[in-house]
């Protein structure tokens, strides 16, 4: 049973909270406190995004007077994402860390595939960690200094310092407070005013509830920013000098830094000015807008700016004197292209305008097309080909190899696929193997089994091994030829096992070793 709960401060994070709450019961097994808060002891705390909320404020009851919604808005980092997010998906971020459940927040919000950089430890403003000192008697972590981008402090004017702590602790269960850090109160160069607008922006984000532009509105937004500007050349967006003045305002340091690298060839602004397919971050909108829209003060005079937009594209409309007019010209041209090549449809698709002018027939203007498109040639069987001739050719070449390989023991095994391979003709033989008589018995006489292809081995073995010095007078085991051959137990075959065990000693003799060349088939045949 929980007795007391600590105040929530303005902007604390709620890790923070849990934190100073298992500090002041003295709790020291973190999964205790797990258990105390939400009931169970495999939730794993999130630093900026805690789940399980509904859960907790169970537990806690009516120490913490409040709603799982008001612990979202002010105590975790997901207001960032409101304003850039269709309304009913950041409704679902939100249940996804109210409901208790599996927290897959981090995949359905984007932060896995996000390009930015989040920092890898607490941040602080020197001034705001003494004024709480003062004021409260302890210290908390506060929401505006762990956004990516916010390098300082907006109310006192000063650069944040890195306090060292991991945001992620290596206890994984562990709720991570202010207790116990040895904070450096170094107090660095006044930042510039365009880090601290950024910064005030991103605190008007976390602060405030915006209603979402649709990604049409954001679509004319920043058309409307290019034109305004100035970057729009015969029409087009000029992506190159919007990427130049990006860089120029914010530095490729500071872009690197925070994940906006605009180096490579299609970097994030390209997307943000073409026509909006998916949210992009409220950074990369702060970025673009601080560089370049110099009319807007703050985020909230960004939102306003892009909600006067329509939410729906118009729908594109042609006169019918228009549409007639274009219908005519691409059938006067496909006239012109049939006169030219005839009635063969490759040949005028395979031209840059044939090709033109048939897709747009075949999209919008079907019902002409097919009554004055080329007539089909008929794919009829041709009987050119004389496969009696290929045949008897290819058996000839397929029976000079077999004759000259005939008393070679060496080589890979002679089967059909390698006999064909040979000749250069896999794909006839594969494909019309019915049409070639002649190939079938070829195949049937001279094509090597696998048996046939052990006992070569097994006699290719034997010769050399008689031929070294080694072996020259002295008798050969059974597993050394074996192991000649590339053969084992598992692998050889009846055949090849009845030599090994019947053949072996007639062949240790030197005077043997000519007629293995010469019997080894025979003796296959008589062993099978």
């Amino acid at each position: 049973m929980i007795a007391q709960f600590p105040t929530s401060q303005n902007d604390e994070l709620l890790g923070s909270i849990l934190a100073r709450f298992t500090h002041r019961q003295g709790i020291v097994e973190d999964k205790v406190a797990l258990d105390l808060l939400f009931g169970s002891r495999t939730v794993v705390p999130s630093p900026l995004f805690q789940g399980h909320l509904r859960q907790l404020l169970l537990n806690v009851g009516g120490l913490w007077r409040t709603d799982p919604e008001s612990v979202v808005s002010g105590h975790t980092l997901l207001p960032i994402f409101q304003p850039f997010v269709p309304r009913d998906r950041y409704q679902n971020l939100v249940k996804d860390l109210i409901e208790r459940r599996l927290n897959t927040f981090a995949v359905r919000s984007g932060i896995c595939a996000s390009n930015l950089i989040w920092p890898q430890s607490y941040r602080y403003c020197p001034f705001c960690w003494r004024k709480q000192q003062e004021r409260l008697g302890f210290t908390y972590w506060q929401r505006l200094f762990q956004c990516p981008g916010v390098d300082c402090c907006p109310e006192h004017q000063c650069g944040l310092s890195d306090s060292g702590v991991p945001l992620y602790s290596s206890h994984r269960h562990r709720f991570v407070g202010t207790r116990g850090v040895e904070i450096r109160h170094e107090f660095k160069d006044t930042p510039k005013a365009k880090d601290l607008a950024l910064a005030g922006s991103v605190k008007e984000l976390l602060s405030g509830h915006y209603e979402p532009p649709s990604f049409v509105q954001w679509t004319h937004f920043y058309q409307q920013l290019a034109r305004n500007n100035g970057m729009v050349v015969r029409g087009a967006i000029d992506h190159w000098q919007i990427a130049k003045a990006v860089k120029a305002h914010w530095g490729k340091s500071w872009l690197q830094r925070n994940g906006l690298n605009l180096q490579v060839e299609n970097h994030w602004l390209i997307g943000l000015f073409r026509k909006h397919r998916r949210p992009f971050s409220y950074l990369q909108h702060l970025v673009c807008c601080e560089a370049i829209g110099t009319d807007f003060a703050g985020i909230k005079s960004i939102l306003d700016t892009a909600l006067t937009y329509p939410r729906t594209l118009p729908k594109k409309t042609y006169t019918n004197s228009k549409a007639a007019e274009r219908r005519e010209i691409y059938r006067s041209q496909w006239r012109r292209l049939r006169s030219h090549f005839g009635d063969s449809l490759s040949a005028i698709r395979s031209s840059q305008d044939g090709a033109r002018v048939y897709s747009w027939l075949y999209r919008f203007d079907r019902v002409w097309y097919e009554k004055n498109r080329p007539q089909a040639l008929l794919n009829t069987p041709s009987n050119r080909v004389d496969w009696g001739l290929r045949d008897r050719a290819l058996v000839r070449q397929m029976l000079k190899i077999e004759y000259q390989l005939r008393f070679t023991l060496e080589g890979p095994r002679r089967s059909r696929k390698w006999f064909a391979r040979q000749v250069g003709r896999v794909s006839w033989i594969d494909k019309k193997f019915d049409k070639l008589p002649f190939c079938k018995a070829f195949f049937v006489a001279y094509a090597e089994s696998i048996e046939e292809y052990q006992t070569r081995r097994i006699a290719a073995a034997m010769v050399r091994l008689r031929q070294s010095p080694r072996f020259r007078d002295e008798g050969i085991a059974t597993h050394v030829v074996e192991r000649a051959s590339g053969l084992s137990k598992e692998r050889c075959r009846q055949p090849a096992r009845e030599i090994l065990r019947l053949d072996l000693k007639a062949w240790q003799r030197p005077s043997f070793i000519p007629s293995i060349a010469f019997t080894y088939l025979d003796r296959f045949n008589s062993s099978a």
